[in-house]
């Protein structure tokens, strides 16, 4: 296990996931092995206490929920704006990660020990 990859970890963070993502982030924190860093993408910084994990803020990808909402069907604006922004994330975060990368929903629970790299 000493030669195991390490990798960083997003969890993606809406002003209603925010209870539960604290009890995830905990899990996480104690379950998945091998990870370097925990980022923590949304609107706002929720967890501006926690030292433990990095802040991403929305406001810096090159789109946003109104740009979606041209293209999204009608009632899915949010699941489109949550697609876009964790296949953009490595793209706008550049050199903050390393290449491998964990993108995680908030209500994501990592229950027992779970390594991603053998």
């Amino acid at each position: 296990m000493a030669n195991q990859e390490k990798f960083d970890i997003v969890f993606l963070c809406h002003e209603k996931d925010v209870k539960i993502l604290k009890k995830n982030l905990e899990l996480a924190k104690k379950n998945i092995i091998g990870y370097r860093k925990i980022f923590i993408l949304g609107k706002e910084n929720y967890f501006k206490n926690d030292r433990s994990v990095e802040f991403i803020d929305e406001k810096i990808f090159p789109f946003d929920k109104k740009k979606i909402e041209k293209f999204a069907p009608n009632g899915r604006v949010n699941w489109y704006l949550q697609q876009f922004l964790k296949l953009y994330f490595l793209e706008v975060v550049k050199k903050k990660t390393l290449d491998n990368v964990l993108i995680i929903d908030a209500d994501c629970a990592f229950i027992k020990k779970t390594t991603f790299f053998e």
